[in-house]
């Protein structure tokens, strides 16, 4: 399923491990390529990740919590 363009579920339910934060959960596994802000450089996808990770890269700490509860991603 495609969230938008930069965010993908891999899987609804299985194990893994998160690449950014480490955590061991089961859970939606994300596929998640930042944002390229240098013409010239393409940066490499990060896969697997959490959804607490996914929503912390792509809306920042602010309003991250109210965000989750509305499920704004997917």
């Amino acid at each position: 399923m495609v969230i938008n363009e930069r965010i993908k579920i891999i899987n609804d339910k299985t194990f893994f491990e998160c690449v950014m934060c480490g955590s061991k959960g089961k859970g939606k596994m994300y596929w998640y390529k930042f944002v390229q802000y240098v013409p010239d450089y393409n940066p490499e996808p990060l896969h697997p990740m959490c959804r607490k990770c996914v929503y912390k890269e792509e809306l920042g700490s602010k309003l991250l919590s109210k965000k989750m509860k509305e499920g704004s991603l997917g």
